[in-house]
């Protein structure tokens, strides 16, 4: 987890209710979002693509700060 959602967290988060607590108070709104005309299954691989892309940006840099090190200690 990146360190700056780890202090987000830290600052305002909160675990909530379990799922199981809160599942019929879901399955409500997720219908109602729905039926108002929202496409979900575009919404969940739009949202699934952009944090996959988000992961490897993250990696590729994360990978390209460790090697510029590796190289400046050689």
């Amino acid at each position: 987890m990146p360190e700056k959602t780890m202090k987000a967290y830290a600052d305002h988060g909160s675990p909530g209710a379990p799922i199981p607590d809160a599942y019929d108070d879901a399955a409500r709104v997720m219908k109602a979002v729905a039926d108002a005309g929202v496409d979900l299954d575009d919404v969940f691989t739009t949202v699934e693509d952009e944090g996959i892309q988000k992961f490897v940006d993250s990696w590729d840099e994360l990978t390209r700060s460790v090697r510029s090190e590796l190289e400046a200690k050689s």
